[in-house]
């Protein structure tokens, strides 16, 4: 069975809320001095133009055949720690690793990953050219597995088309850890838009309520349960947080078939990443 990555981001439309688990602190070279990252080779990875007139072909059959709009195309790669980015060692003993990815174009990029493991106290951010837009930190709390049983991991979108991965590990902490990009994703739409005819921030079709206007008053707590999905790293599609008659607050998400890519999810082989 294919395994489909969910990457679930708690987006509340109306308000543009977004949440993924992290510490939403500033990378440590916000806050530092840190020798400027050295463009070798190691330091940097650039992805070409994509060829949109082939893109939006593909597009049209995907629409065609009921699928989840797509927003980015996949460009399958292998870095880690080890053989990708720069390593820099801080006046104290800290270590910092750090990759650029440029994708000409790109409206924005994010990442999935084969393997994801940080020992405790470590702490990963990605951020913009213009480091106007981070995300993290994340940390161990983000591991999907141990250290024997490492699973794959994905992050949200960082809008521009050059990013750069940090990596802090502070001198008393031994362990290494494991950060695996199999795929970057070269977001060619802004999926912030509501649907496929990109109708503008907070507007709706003339047959549809807008949960802005009075007539959503009713519906102002409802609203908050609504997600933005990112199916397989590059599709995105809704769903809703739903309790169930337990009331137990068990993370159950109701979406819609079309939503999982064509596939069977198989939800106990997939993994299914909330944040």
């Amino acid at each position: 069975m294919k395994k489909i990555i969910f990457l679930t981001i708690i987006s509340v439309f109306s308000s543009g809320i977004y949440c993924q688990n992290s510490t939403q602190e500033q990378p440590v070279s916000f806050r530092t001095t840190v020798s400027a990252l050295r463009t070798s080779e190691m330091s940097v990875k650039t992805f070409a133009s994509l060829d949109i007139k082939k893109i939006e072909q593909e597009d049209i059959e995907d629409e065609a055949n009921g699928r989840s709009p797509r927003f980015g195309f996949k460009h399958a790669v292998n870095y880690n720690l080890d053989n990708s980015g720069e390593w820099t060692v801080m006046p104290a003993g800290d270590k910092i690793w750090r990759l650029v990815i440029s994708c000409k174009g790109a409206l924005s990029i994010n990442l999935l990953y084969d393997k994801f493991y940080l020992p405790e106290g470590a702490k990963f951010w990605i951020y913009s050219n213009d480091r106007k837009h981070s995300i993290g930190a994340f940390t161990s709390l983000n591991n999907n597995g141990d250290r024997n049983d490492i699973q794959g991991f994905a992050t949200g979108l960082v809008y521009g088309d050059q990013v750069t991965l940090e990596y802090w590990l502070p001198k008393e902490v031994k362990e290494v850890g494991i950060i695996s990009i199999a795929y970057v994703v070269h977001g060619y739409r802004y999926v912030l838009l509501p649907n496929a005819i990109e109708l503008g921030y907070d507007e709706s079709l003339p047959c549809q309520v807008n949960i802005n206007c009075s007539e959503g008053a009713n519906w102002q707590n409802e609203k908050n349960a609504v997600a933005l999905i990112l199916v397989n790293g590059n599709r995105w599609c809704t769903g809703s947080l739903v309790n169930n008659t337990s009331g137990d607050c068990r993370p159950l998400l109701l979406t819609a078939s079309h939503c999982l890519d064509g596939y069977d999810a198989g939800l106990n082989n997939s993994p299914f990443l909330t944040h």
